[in-house]
């Protein structure tokens, strides 16, 4: 009989649902018997076929406390029920509903951090009561110590990771470099610590100049979130209606990054970035800012361009360098996948978590 392990979410999109998805298919396949609480519209079919049970839990991003209550007892019944000794929660507030749960349950856990949390008056709590935390990036780990005074011998780095056994798949034939128009690409959700409006102020300041036409620059934004009406209503505002795009949630970001020249993100905040991964698969030049685990993706004209955090400027500068510069564009592009290749590997992620679920089994 395999080793069980309840995995506890709050509603996701984006990187940590892809994250997630990734390690419900790794610890499947190391014979791990895997339970899953959260959303149900959160997860695919595929995820919810390769897990034991599923609790459907409705863990949102805001805090109420007749839901959380709720969703505590369904947790401590499920747990005792299926006699669960092991826990793994993604994001803050699922943590604290596992945490809460560990009072009257005999269990362990492990908590993963996508983001540099907020300073909540439970935070404390939380990580008192973790057992092990995974942390994205070194950025969150030093966050954890300096400004949360957590232990540092429970915190694990783990980079997340894209499986590359299919890589062969994704590097199908894509259009030439700025052929027939510069294509920008920005996946992200729409919030503000996302930094999407830093994208599109920079819009406006490269077209002005270059004196670029639609035929030729098209921004592409991907995602939905509670900054979507203002992000558009920005875009009218600067008079860009016909050069950005805005796609919705994509299921499949490959197929249109493919068709596109340069990814961008312009995080105010960011854990680590699974979109870089995603373009350096691709062969696809990267311009991010300089926040966060970020660093620990791109080197400055290495493997990637990096602008300052929040500035249009300096985003628009970066821009410029690479259309000016297609040749630049493609050495960064080259080295980002020898990037991805050398230090991402999707084995070694899944290897270092069943090692820390070993550390308390």
């Amino acid at each position: 009989m395999g080793k069980k392990v309840l995995i506890v979410v709050r509603h996701c999109t984006g990187g940590m649902k892809k994250h997630l998805s990734l390690i419900l298919e790794g610890l499947r396949d190391r014979n791990f018997n895997v339970y899953l609480a959260g959303s149900r519209e959160a997860f695919s079919e595929k995820d919810l076929k390769s897990t034991e049970k599923f609790l459907d839990l409705k863990i949102k991003e805001s805090f109420f406390l007749h839901g959380y209550l709720k969703a505590l007892i369904l947790t401590i019944n499920f747990i005792k029920k299926e006699n669960i000794k092991l826990v793994h929660s993604h994001g803050i507030l699922a943590t604290l509903i596992c945490a809460l749960a560990k009072v009257f349950c005999r269990i362990k856990l492990v908590a993963t951090l996508h983001n540099i949390p907020r300073k909540y008056p439970f935070i404390n709590f939380i990580f008192e009561k973790c057992d092990i935390i995974i942390s994205v990036s070194k950025a969150i780990k030093k966050e954890l110590v300096f400004n949360f005074n957590v232990n540092q011998n429970k915190i694990f780095v783990i980079h997340n990771s894209l499986p590359n056994k299919d890589m062969e798949k994704l590097l199908f034939p894509s259009r030439p470099l700025f052929f027939g128009g510069v294509k920008i690409f920005c996946s992200s959700r729409l919030i503000y610590e996302k930094g999407v409006d830093v994208l599109i102020k920079s819009a406006r300041i490269l077209i002005d100049d270059l004196k670029l036409s639609p035929k030729d620059i098209q921004f592409y934004i991907a995602g939905t979130g509670p900054k979507e009406k203002s992000l558009k209503m920005l875009t009218q505002k600067l008079n860009l209606n016909d050069y950005v795009v805005f796609l919705g949630y994509i299921e499949n970001v490959y197929e249109v990054l493919k068709d596109c020249d340069i990814l961008v993100l312009p995080s105010r905040k960011e854990g680590f970035g699974i979109s870089i991964l995603e373009a350096f698969i691709l062969k696809k030049p990267v311009i991010a800012s300089t926040t966060g685990g970020i660093l620990e993706l791109i080197n400055d004209n290495e493997n990637g361009l990096l602008f300052e955090s929040q500035n249009p400027k300096s985003l628009a500068l970066c821009l410029k360098k690479l259309i000016n510069n297609p040749g630049l564009a493609l050495k960064l592009a080259e080295a980002g996948y020898k990037t991805f290749i050398k230090n991402f590997n999707y084995e070694t992620m899944i290897e270092k978590l069943v090692k820390c679920y070993e550390k308390l089994m």
